[in-house]
């Protein structure tokens, strides 16, 4: 079992978590620089968080697990952002957000938080966003890797994932909480849910070689 320094090297011998720990210290770096009340940051980091919050479910379910992408690019994209991953789940390369969509969510936080607020609800957004991802591909590594979590709330995240993994494609959206799936009902009992032939494949077919 790795330790939980263990798993943070890990994490970081990929090159999307540095992409992600710098987009958080510039963000960090640029609310500093701008030195809003504290209040006004707090207010804004946490637009950043809900933000991320809200976008992990809705994104996981309505666009990940979309049917097979008619254009071949789209199906390129597809593949590395989802499709492969749940063929390989436990291969650490295909876990991490692909860099270039970190750096669209990174932009579109920057972009939505200025026309809210200007620069200091950017850089707060940014901020938040950042935060999360870290904790998001942390937990997302801890959920496919020999890692015990330390917390029961760890535990509890982990035991949820692997079985959206191999159990049921169709439920358990959450990486890092549960709260949309409970809200909207993708959260059952596990032990009344069967188990799906196609946890693996989303029920796409591998490409013709």
């Amino acid at each position: 079992m790795l330790s939980i320094g263990a798993l943070w090297r890990l994490a970081f011998r990929f090159r999307e978590m540095w992409l992600v720990a710098a987009g958080t210290a510039c963000a960090a770096a640029g609310l500093v620089w701008l030195s809003p009340p504290p209040s006004t940051a707090l207010l804004a980091v946490l637009c950043g968080i809900v933000g991320w919050a809200t976008s992990e479910y809705l994104f996981h379910r309505f666009v990940l697990h979309l049917p097979r992408p008619p254009w071949p690019f789209l199906r390129r994209v597809h593949a590395r952002l989802h499709w492969k991953h749940h063929q390989e789940p436990d291969d650490p390369r295909l876990l991490f957000i692909p860099a270039w969509s970190t750096v669209g969510l990174f932009g579109t936080a920057v972009g939505i938080g200025y026309a809210v607020g200007g620069w200091v609800c950017a850089a707060g957004s940014s901020l938040g966003l950042g935060l999360s991802l870290l904790h998001y591909e942390s937990t997302h590594l801890a959920a496919h890797v020999a890692y015990a979590p330390r917390t029961r709330w760890g535990a509890f995240m982990k035991r949820f994932h692997r079985l959206h993994h191999y159990k049921n494609e169709h439920f358990w959206f959450g990486v890092t909480h549960p709260v949309a799936d409970m809200l909207v009902g993708t959260w059952p009992d596990a032990r009344g849910v069967e188990k799906s032939s196609t946890a693996r494949t989303l029920g796409i077919e591998p490409e013709p070689t």
